[in-house]
């Protein structure tokens, strides 16, 4: 981009000299045809112009949507380090939040499919407790009691 920046202004420079010298100029038309190559010249360092920050606009759009999905996966792993694997009297696998993270009352369950696919995801107690439903994707965990 910066070469075609001097390259316009060398131009205008030229075209300045061209016309200090038109004494020396033949006709009208060389000063025209003269006055025309620069500002094609000027037209396409135009365009290079738009083009790179056409680029450079698309690459900072680009940038900054890595930099929230970087940010979103740092906030799932922070909030994925409260909650441990935990196996269900059924034999099936839910996340538990961990005891020292765990607020009054009972112990709250995460859906494993959801949370492999970076989100969490609440299980809702059905059944008396017998099954967990998750808010999200809607998968169904036997727990293999009625209390959990």
């Amino acid at each position: 981009m910066i070469p075609e920046i001097n390259a316009a202004i060398q131009s205008a420079k030229v075209l300045k000299d061209i016309i200090n010298a038109h004494k020396e100029l033949r006709s009208y038309n060389d000063l025209s045809s003269a006055a025309a190559e620069i500002n094609s010249k000027l037209i396409d360092t135009q365009h290079l112009v738009l083009s790179y920050q056409a680029s450079h606009k698309a690459l900072t759009d680009r940038i900054a949507k890595l930099e929230e999905k970087l940010s979103s996966k740092e906030k799932f792993n922070r909030e994925i380090s409260r909650y441990k694997l935990h196996k269900l009297k059924s034999g099936m696998f839910v996340y538990i939040i961990k005891p020292e993270h765990e607020k009054i009352g009972e112990p709250h369950y995460i859906c494993t499919d959801c949370a492999s696919n970076g989100h969490i995801s609440l299980f809702q107690p059905v059944l008396n407790g017998a099954r967990l439903v998750c808010d999200s994707c809607k998968k169904n965990v036997i727990t293999g009691s009625r209390d959990r």
